[in-house]
């Protein structure tokens, strides 16, 4: 018997929690960290624990100021995993640059 999947519920945000979607599954992420928990620690016990022991300066800290976070860390660029991407232009150029030397190199062999 397949076991059933936590849904979001809008009062996670109290807690500094929004959460993201992978594959039927929708997974609490935190908006001060980012770190993602799996759908069975979709509790509200468990995410008031996180922001309590992991980021105690924020549990005084209202919805509106998550709600805030949340906004922001929806327009962040993310990966797939819910993760920055954290190529920068600066190394991506570098890539390209040794790639075409290479390149370069091969075809005059």
């Amino acid at each position: 018997m397949p076991k059933a999947k936590r849904k979001y519920i809008d009062t996670f945000l109290d807690y500094g929690f929004t959460f993201i979607e992978r594959g039927d599954e929708q997974l609490p992420q935190c908006v001060i960290c980012f770190k993602t928990f799996s759908n069975a620690s979709m509790k509200a016990c468990q995410l008031k624990q996180h922001l309590s022991n992991t980021h105690p300066q924020f549990t005084d800290k209202n919805r509106s100021f998550f709600k805030m976070k949340a906004f922001s860390f929806k327009k962040m660029k993310l990966d797939s995993t819910g993760q920055f991407q954290t190529h920068s232009n600066a190394v991506v150029t570098a890539f390209y640059a040794v790639s075409f030397q290479v390149a370069k190199t091969k075809q005059t062999t």
